[in-house]
């Protein structure tokens, strides 16, 4: 099984390395869509290993998501954005994480993410987003700002919650 991960970004120089260390050695390929930065994001993913592509920004998210779907060539696809990481003893349990859910008929998983502050550490929020999906035909982004993964034009089904004991 090969997992792509996959990231649109523009001027994320101080985000993107912590990320993209927090799933290195995790996943067979990385994808990184530049829709512009005018700092050392490029530089910065390029010495991390991803493979880098420019997008011209047309003002619609779904867009430049859809593109970094269409380079990415991996089984599953983890979909993250630059500020997103994952800790040092839950990133290397993701293939793990596929092999229990991903033998059922499960199209993508819903991952619990925990929102902090970044200053001051403190949890302010916790929830699942859909960070894993299965690579099919017919995997679509819409809608410019508030996208939605969709499959032939209707919403993904057979999502699996993670369970988090699984991630640690």
């Amino acid at each position: 099984m090969r997992i792509s991960a996959c990231y649109i970004v523009k001027n994320e120089a101080e985000n993107l390395k912590r990320s993209i260390s927090s799933i290195r050695g995790q996943v067979d390929e990385i994808v990184v869509v530049d829709t512009g930065s005018t700092d050392r994001t490029v530089a910065i993913a390029s010495g991390l290993g991803a493979n880098i592509y420019d997008f011209v920004w047309q003002d619609d998210f779904a867009s430049a998501r859809n593109y970094a779907l269409s380079k990415a060539t991996g089984d599953w696809i983890l979909l993250l954005d630059a500020d997103e990481y994952f800790s040092a003893d839950t990133s290397c349990n993701m293939r793990k994480v596929i092999g229990v859910y991903g033998e059922s008929s499960c199209n993508g998983l819903l991952v619990k993410m925990d929102n902090s502050d970044a200053a001051s550490g403190e949890l302010l929020d916790s929830f699942y987003q859909l960070r894993l999906v299965k690579r099919q035909p017919g995997l679509v982004y819409q809608g410019r700002i508030h996208e939605e993964l969709l499959r032939d034009g209707k919403s993904l089904d057979n999502l699996s919650k993670v369970s988090p004991d699984l991630l640690r």
